[in-house]
């Protein structure tokens, strides 16, 4: 849960789109965590999921709420992306935090992220995709269960090969 604190200081409140860097889930998430990186807030907010039919100034909050708790928090952590499952338009990618080159073995977190305008957005939690696509919330409970068994599967190898679970593939698609 270390490693879900952490994505979520970067995270915290952000919303929006982002054309250029939002190919894929994978190129999403990884454009996220260099701006991350980077410092570089405005980018942040373009990749996360944004409300949508809100008055102009509920967004403009929201940014600021961003902007304040972006400005508080930082992560020197690197993230390496285990597996994902896409369902048409959502997707969660489960995440390994890295710390001083070193894998944090058992401490996975999922990324939900929902297409807004065809492009792909990071929402932090099941409460922010019910926020910004209460229609998709059956599929990313869904995905939540999968990422919950994968947890599972991978803690229960890990006990049986003293700690050292092995790998999963990169990609999983579910249609």
């Amino acid at each position: 849960m270390k490693n879900a604190c952490i994505f979520q200081l970067i995270a915290i409140f952000l919303g929006g789109t982002i054309p250029l860097w939002s190919g894929t889930p994978q190129e999403t998430f990884k454009a996220y965590i260099m701006a991350a990186k980077d410092r570089d807030f405005d980018k942040l907010w373009t990749l996360q999921a944004k409300l949508k039919n809100v008055p102009e100034r509920i967004q403009q909050q929201e940014r600021e709420i961003a902007r304040s708790n972006f400005e508080r928090n930082s992560t020197d952590a690197d993230f390496v992306i285990l597996s994902q499952r896409l369902v048409g338009e959502c997707a969660v990618i489960i995440t390994r935090e890295v710390k001083h080159g070193v894998e944090q073995a058992m401490d996975l977190d999922p990324v939900f992220l929902v297409k807004q305008d065809g492009e792909w957005n990071i929402c932090r939690t099941l409460k922010r995709v019910e926020a910004v696509a209460p229609e998709k919330i059956e599929v990313f409970s869904k995905l939540e269960a999968w990422f919950q068994g994968f947890k599972h599967g991978v803690r229960w190898s890990a006990e049986r090969t003293s700690g050292d679970a092995a790998k999963p593939p990169a990609d999983d698609h579910a249609q």
